[in-house]
């Protein structure tokens, strides 16, 4: 398998077996317990990373299964190495804030209990579709955000946002453990 692909598996495995450590034994209240009103509660943390991960899964079984077909601006978008490079670089510096796009919103009310158990399966399911690229050219294809088809990246960094992105909110649903 490619070595860049098994690091990423390796990665969210860590993140899956951290997540089963720090807040599996978490009651739903406490899952559902904000450090602050204006911050998200680890139930919401681990709600908007299923959320999160759910809008590639349609993007990554069409390159799966070889059916996906790179849109004509994704063949021509001269951003899409650009852009890819940023958003890691952003999701790696941790003082950095950002508003998650609407699309990405967490259950605002209250998070279901199964929530951890939930993220868990959700991020064996992304895994399951890394394990799948190894015969495709990840360096080379484009595949949209799901945010919005403008926004183009190559596969491998698309790959790679996923993954750094639930280290982060990991790390944010550490700080909000309730105390």
């Amino acid at each position: 398998m490619n070595k860049y692909i098994e690091s990423l598996l390796e990665r969210s495995q860590a993140i899956n077996k951290k997540s089963i450590e720090l807040f599996g034994h978490l009651s739903e209240a406490e899952l559902n317990k904000k450090p602050a009103p204006d911050k998200w509660s680890v139930g919401q943390v681990f709600d908007h990373l299923i959320v999160y991960n759910s809008t590639y899964f349609p993007g990554y079984q069409a390159v799966a299964s070889g059916e996906y077909k790179e849109s004509f601006w994704a063949k021509i978008n001269p951003l899409s190495g650009f852009t890819g490079r940023f958003l890691i670089k952003f999701l790696k510096d941790d003082k950095k804030k950002f508003k998650a796009p609407k699309l990405f919103k967490p259950e605002e009310n209250h998070v279901k209990g199964t929530v951890i158990k939930d993220f868990i399966q959700n991020n064996e399911t992304l895994m399951g579709y890394f394990s799948k690229f190894d015969t495709v050219d990840i360096e080379h294809l484009v595949i949209p955000s799901p945010v919005s088809g403008i926004v183009t990246y190559y596969l491998k960094d698309a790959m790679e946002i996923s993954v750094a992105h639930m280290e982060r909110h990991l790390k944010q649903a550490e700080k909000a453990l309730p105390k």
